[in-house]
Formats: C-alpha cells, structure tokens, sequence
C-alpha cells in the first residue's frame, strides 16, 4: 500500500478595505506563500464584495478566501497573518465577537478549520507596514470590481511533491 503524506509549511497574509467604511465599495486580497529561506508565491487573490459592507467583515473574507486556497495544499502548518487587531484577537479568543454579522464569518472561518484539523494553525497580528501585498490587493479588487485568483503552479508543484511510502 503507498500513502501520500503531507508536508510543508506556508504563510497566509490577508486584508480587507471599504471604502467609505461601511458605504462604499469594498474587497479583500490575500497571498500565500512558503516560508523559510527559500520563501516563494503560491497564490495570490483578490475579491471585490460590492457596497455596504465594512472593513472588518472584508478582512474575514479575505481570510476565508485564503483559508479556502491554503487548504487545498495539504500542508502540515499553517501562519496566518493579518494587520487587523480585533480579527486576530478573535480569532484566538483573546476577544469576544459579539456583531452578528462578524461572528457568521467568524464560525465560517472555524468550519474551515474543523475540517482540516490536522493542520497546525497559528495567528499573528502584524503591523499595516508588513502587510502590504495583502493590501494592495484588496485596494485592487475595488479599483477594478473583479475576483482574481493567481496560482504559480511551479511553486505550489514543488510544495506539494508528495513522498510515497
């Protein structure tokens, strides 16, 4: 019998941005890459979300969106990182998600995880200044009002190499 194992580590990094918040238009990005010395881009995202929802309910969705991609990597561990306190603190029970519509995007994210709960996850709040890519992505989803998902398939096949015992 041959069994796949799964390995490897990656960096989830996301973002959200309204304009006008909470009126105006708004979107997310994320970006997802290996860790490490030789750090490389797998996939990158970006989502427009239409009007009327606020920077913190984009920040989750951009989260979701990244969860949804990093999980199809079969990876071992997960960092994810964002700029937004309250979501972070959340995320790791530090706060308490008490707006109703946070908290559905919140047991979105905990659904998530249930399902891949092999994978060891971990949370970090970073400054605005080191999430940048994440940013200009969310900002690029409103400028332009589309849903793009960039994979490098060079990188990700390399992640994914599977090793068969």
């Amino acid at each position: 019998m041959r069994l796949a194992t799964t390995k490897g580590s990656a960096q989830l990094y996301f973002d959200g941005a309204s304009r006008n918040n909470p009126q105006g238009p708004c979107g997310y990005g994320f970006h997802i890459g290996t860790d490490g010395a030789n750090k490389s881009n797998l996939i990158q995202g970006s989502g427009y979300a239409g009007m009327k929802k606020s920077s913190n309910e984009m920040e989750y969705e951009g989260l979701i969106e990244g969860l949804i991609w990093a999980t199809r990597l079969d990876l071992e561990r997960l960092a994810i990182f964002g700029d937004s306190e309250l979501i972070i603190n959340q995320l790791t029970g530090e706060y308490a998600v008490i707006n109703e519509r946070l908290m559905a995007l919140y047991e979105k994210v905990q659904a998530l995880l249930a399902k891949n709960s092999d994978l060891v996850v971990t949370f970090r709040h970073i400054p605005r200044e080191s999430n940048q890519i994440a940013d200009s992505l969310a900002n690029q989803a409103i400028a332009t009002r589309v849903n793009v998902t960039t994979c490098n398939w060079s990188n990700i096949n390399s992640l994914m190499a599977t090793s068969w015992s």
